[in-house]
């Protein structure tokens, strides 16, 4: 299950960091111990030796990865875990990757589109969803006065825009 990239290698360690997993997780507690990333078209397994949360993403220190050429290596790498090893997220809060392919719509009914990422943009985070109809890109803020509804497991988010944000946001 893909809960993150890798963006870039930080520290004399060679930690990973890594675009955030859940919308919002402040916990500093091991969520899983093992971690597994595409090197060369391969996907290697690897031990998570510490996970810390920073700013809007975690830092990884993976076994084995005790450089920063070495970090460097796995840049943009996704980063895969096993679903069976992910922890409960806490009340109220739910994993970014749970929120991709839910339709978008808004309270009037009227189709916006399906969720294609989650994207972290400073202490902001965004619906990238791709709009309906057509290949047009609209961007939705992660936001309780915006997404006021989520059902993830109905796969539907349903938004109450404020005027023009759906037609602003068009890319």
């Amino acid at each position: 299950m893909s809960c993150g990239r890798s963006e870039r290698s930080c520290g004399a360690t060679g930690s990973k960091e890594s675009s955030r997993s859940s919308s919002g997780r402040s916990s500093s507690q091991k969520v899983f111990f093992k971690v597994f990333l595409t090197e060369r078209g391969t996907v290697r397994e690897f031990e998570v030796e510490r996970f810390v949360p920073y700013k809007n993403s975690h830092i990884l220190k993976l076994k084995g990865i005790d450089s920063i050429g070495r970090a460097d290596e796995f840049a943009g790498s996704e980063v895969l875990v096993p679903g069976a090893e992910l922890k409960a997220p806490d009340e109220g809060r739910l994993y970014d990757f749970a929120l991709v392919g839910c339709s978008v719509v808004t309270t009037a009914g009227r189709p916006v589109g399906v969720v294609r990422d989650v994207a972290a943009i400073g202490e902001s985070t965004l619906l990238v969803v791709e709009g309906d109809p057509g290949p047009k890109e609209v961007l939705i803020p992660l936001s309780r006065h915006i997404c006021v509804a989520i059902d993830p497991e109905g796969r539907q988010i349903v938004i109450d825009p404020p005027d023009g944000l759906l037609d602003l946001n068009e890319i």
